[in-house]
């Protein structure tokens, strides 16, 4: 007697079974620099560019970096690059498992401390305001003594 054919989970997950269809096998790509930057403009273009439009904003401005073994590199110009595509890996870190036919595929990140732009902080009382507008505009000084407005009282 023979026994049933039990599909695979990635088969049924893809919604196809392989007692019915062939199973598509991908040729193995090298893991090298070239290559990777050649999978991940590939998984770019796979992505609803109307849905994911803030990931992808952040996205096509890197590059990942292959680092042996087994590492993906990401290199960001702020913090929030960063948690963008941190918590996006778990959509391209399968795609380049699977077409690189990696068992497993480390992904790694740093901020680039001398790109990463760090704004002043921004005054937070209304005396300190006035004075940051003080030294933009002089005159606003003269306006404040003609109409007798006394912000300085109780700061």
């Amino acid at each position: 007697m023979q026994e049933p054919s039990v599909p695979l989970l990635d088969s049924i997950l893809n919604g196809s079974n392989t007692s019915s269809k062939k199973q598509i096998q991908l040729e193995r790509i090298e893991p090298n620099q070239e290559n990777v930057e050649k999978l991940w403009l590939e998984f770019l273009d796979t992505i609803d560019k109307e849905k994911d439009s803030y990931f992808l904003s952040f996205a096509k401005t890197i590059m990942p970096q292959w680092k042996t073994p087994n590492i993906l590199l990401f290199e960001f110009k702020s913090s929030i690059a960063q948690g963008t595509i941190t918590n996006n890996k778990s959509h391209f870190i399968p795609f380049f498992l699977k077409r690189l036919q990696l068992e497993n595929l480390q992904f790694e990140s740093k901020i680039d401390s001398e790109r990463e732009i760090i704004k002043p902080k921004k005054a937070s009382t209304v005396v300190d305001r006035l004075k940051e507008a003080e030294e933009q505009n002089p005159a606003i000084l003269q306006l404040i003594n003609r109409l007798d407005l006394d912000f300085y009282k109780n700061g």
